[in-house]
């Protein structure tokens, strides 16, 4: 399959609004790590959301079919499996944090003992 000239002129065009975009929001940042830390505005929600998200690709969705009918269904139980961890993971830390963040009770109503 050969480009036709509008092929090129969208690609062309597409990279000049990329790159005008791109530039117009760098004048925003102060520096590099405004920028990898996002002002430290964001909350752990999106941020974990982001992560997550950014662990899948549009590859990972068109290759586990593939290798699953060349092979094995091994890599498809895998990704399938990923997300049901990443849930039990969030649960089973958020009750060990939930036991771990209550603070040890400190009985100062006795003075302390002296003796040796």
């Amino acid at each position: 399959m050969k480009l036709q000239p509008l092929d090129f002129v969208c690609i062309v065009g597409y990279l000049a609004f990329v790159i005008v975009l791109g530039s117009l929001f760098s004048r925003q940042q102060k520096s590099t790590k405004n920028y990898f830390l996002a002002g430290k505005s964001m909350r752990w929600l999106p941020l974990a959301i982001s992560m997550y998200a950014s662990i899948f690709s549009a590859i990972s969705f068109i290759m586990a079919p593939a290798e699953a009918f060349r092979g094995d269904l091994q890599y498809l139980v895998a990704l399938i499996m990923f997300p049901v961890a990443s849930v039990l993971a969030l649960i089973f830390s958020s009750i060990s944090t939930r036991d771990s963040a209550s603070p040890p009770s400190t009985n100062t109503s006795r003075p302390a003992s002296t003796d040796c």
